[in-house]
């Protein structure tokens, strides 16, 4: 929508029909003169302009979660496994970067914000638990439950502490 005058510049559909539960649950990461969106088990590049499709891959059953690399050269989602995976953001077409795999957290469909805090990507599960990946070369650092409910907020502060908030209350602090 233009700013000023109200007017749609543009709408995108995905042209699936199938019914989604959550379609308000999206994460989109702008980068580039691109918006990057998990939809529909897909992830979509679209024009931030015109709002056409660049591309869009259904590879890995994508889920909702998604971030943003800390040099914005790369946006991070989730498949249906729990993996976690790095796409580049510098092509016309589906690019991987890295992909971790998580031997703790076996499924996840939890609708985040995939952070990054210190050169580390950390995303958290519907379980309680949250994943570290190093994000230079996705190495997975650790994996660690922290609750029994829903990470729904992971950040950091400017001392490079990250915190972590989860939907029954609790909050962590990692120094």
């Amino acid at each position: 929508y233009d700013t000023k005058s109200g007017k749609q510049l543009w709408r995108w559909d995905s042209g699936d029909p199938r019914f989604d539960f959550a379609p308000g649950l999206i994460f989109p990461q702008i980068v580039g003169g691109r918006v990057y969106i998990s939809v529909n088990k897909q992830i979509v590049a679209l024009e931030l302009k015109t709002g056409k499709a660049v591309w869009r891959d259904e590879t890995f059953s994508y889920r909702k979660a998604m971030g943003r690399s800390s040099d914005s050269k790369n946006v991070y989602v989730q498949n249906r496994e729990a993996d976690i995976i790095s796409l580049r953001t510098d092509l016309d077409c589906i690019g991987f970067k890295w992909r971790v795999t998580t031997p703790k957290v076996s499924m996840d469909r939890n609708a985040t914000l995939i952070s990054v805090v210190n050169g580390v990507v950390y995303k958290g599960t519907k379980d309680g638990w949250v994943i570290a990946v190093r994000e230079s070369d996705g190495v997975l650092l650790w994996e660690h439950a922290f609750s029994d409910a829903t990470i729904n907020t992971i950040c950091g502060d400017e001392q490079g502490n990250v915190w972590i908030g989860s939907i029954d209350g609790k909050l962590f602090k990692i120094k």
